[in-house]
């Protein structure tokens, strides 16, 4: 036994030396042997991401996607926010990744929304924002939120004032 983690151990240091010196396909085979061992598939896609992003692959991206999907079904909601962040910050116009963060953000952090919100319209992604603002109206209204909602309006009013009158239009329909 103690031989086999020995081995794991030297393939870690291998996978580190092949990405430092830039050779992709050796780093990407040890790492198939690698995941062999890790028994959580959500961490294996972000490890291959990983990967990818230190070779400038764009189907990292993908990676970070299914990484995040398998934290998701396994209910770590706070290790695919993370991953999904990373995601947007090294593509902003990733609206998937967008849209996944506001569910979350729904689902599971309604009093942080206007984080969420706020990254929306710093990275010019406005018809998201708008359509996170719908989401929220709808359901903090179904389920009589209104508090929660009241809040999030003034916040949502200090944060853009046209997000705001957008949330006034849908509110009142």
């Amino acid at each position: 036994m103690k031989q086999l983690e020995n081995q794991k151990s030297i393939s870690w240091f291998k996978l580190a030396e092949f990405v430092e010196r830039g050779e992709k396909e050796r780093a990407l085979g040890i790492y198939k042997l690698l995941a062999l061992s890790i028994h959580d598939t959500a961490f294996t896609y972000q490890l291959e991401g990983d990967i990818l992003l230190a070779f400038d692959d764009q189907q990292a991206i993908t990676k970070y996607l299914q990484a995040a999907q398998h934290y998701m079904q396994q209910n770590n909601i706070l290790s695919a926010i993370g991953v999904l962040n990373h995601v947007v910050i090294l593509a902003p116009n990733q609206t998937i990744a967008w849209d996944l963060l506001t569910k979350l953000y729904l689902d599971h952090f309604l009093t942080k929304i206007i984080i969420h919100l706020r990254n929306l319209i710093n990275n010019q992604q406005l018809a998201s924002a708008q359509s996170a603002i719908e989401q929220i109206i709808i359901n903090c209204q179904n389920e009589n939120k209104l508090k929660e909602l009241e809040q999030i309006m003034q916040d949502v009013k200090r944060l853009d004032l046209n997000l705001y009158q957008f949330a006034l239009q849908v509110k009142t329909k």
